[in-house]
């Protein structure tokens, strides 16, 4: 299975507004809590995929607090969103410096790595995410595919299937069901 650089892209820039639209709506954070003010203005700008906006806010966040992880966190998603990368790992970076326990930081690092072709990086970052938190099945998720790339199947098989379980756990039956397809899939292809 081999992509071009231009299906890389768009498969990045797909998954990148998939954890930001899945992290909104599991609840997993509240984004309207995010600055002090103008949070669900950012959540408005995310929604929408307008990510001048959410670079605007997160610049104006940083230059009035430059030691809180959250506006580079910001900047990240919205370079990444803009398909810039290196840049979205320089910003993911320095919010993981300020807060070592970031671990959506961790997480959208490792998107943006992985596009960039660093795959052992971007699973290392997810290896750190899933430490600081053991219950996101997205990380797992991931982290799966990202195994598979790298022929490494069964730890794949192992992630898909944590993942759908923690679906299950917090009623996301339709992400369960798609990921117990991804597992039987390579059960059956790799004859695991």
């Amino acid at each position: 299975m081999s992509f071009g650089k231009k299906e890389l892209q768009i498969l990045a820039g797909v998954l990148i507004l998939m954890g930001v639209l899945q992290y909104f709506y599991a609840g997993y954070g509240d984004f309207s809590s995010v600055f002090r003010r103008g949070g669900s203005k950012v959540s408005s700008c995310l929604k929408n995929s307008n990510f001048y906006c959410v670079r605007k806010i997160a610049d104006n966040h940083i230059k009035k607090h430059p030691n809180d992880a959250i506006g580079y966190y910001y900047r990240g998603l919205a370079d990444a969103g803009d398909w810039s990368y290196p840049s979205a790992v320089e910003y993911f970076s320095q919010a993981i410096e300020i807060d070592k326990n970031y671990r959506d930081a961790y997480f959208e690092r490792a998107k943006a790595l992985f596009i960039l072709s660093d795959t052992q990086a971007a699973l290392a970052d997810l290896d750190v995410a899933i430490s600081l938190d053991k219950y996101r099945p997205d990380f797992y998720e991931l982290r799966a595919e990202y195994l598979l790339s790298v022929k490494r199947y069964k730890d794949a098989l192992n992630d898909y299937e944590r993942a759908a379980k923690l679906y299950r756990n917090v009623s996301n039956k339709i992400a369960s069901q798609r990921v117990n397809k991804e597992a039987a899939r390579i059960k059956e292809q790799y004859q695991l």
